[in-house]
């Protein structure tokens, strides 16, 4: 799957929205839900883990691995 968005912002900054867990853990969320990074370990081949709930207690746990980290430009 590739998610391609553009945002009005230095790229640094979008990198470390990316990449920081304080910060994903502020915007990375939809309005009304609450995430909880259980593992942000940002090096290749390294993983993370998150725990999304909704309102209505729907729970979406999502795992990867960083498969190419090429700052500022690029997260796989």
């Amino acid at each position: 799957m590739l998610i391609v968005r553009e945002f009005d912002a230095p790229r640094e900054q979008v990198f470390k929205a990316w990449s920081t867990r304080d910060v994903l853990e502020r915007w990375h969320a939809p309005h009304g839900c609450s995430i909880e990074f259980k593992k942000v370990d940002f090096r290749v081949d390294a993983t993370f883990h998150s725990v999304l709930e909704t309102p209505t207690g729907y729970i979406c746990s999502v795992r990867g691995t960083y498969m190419v980290i090429d700052e500022p430009a690029k997260i796989v």
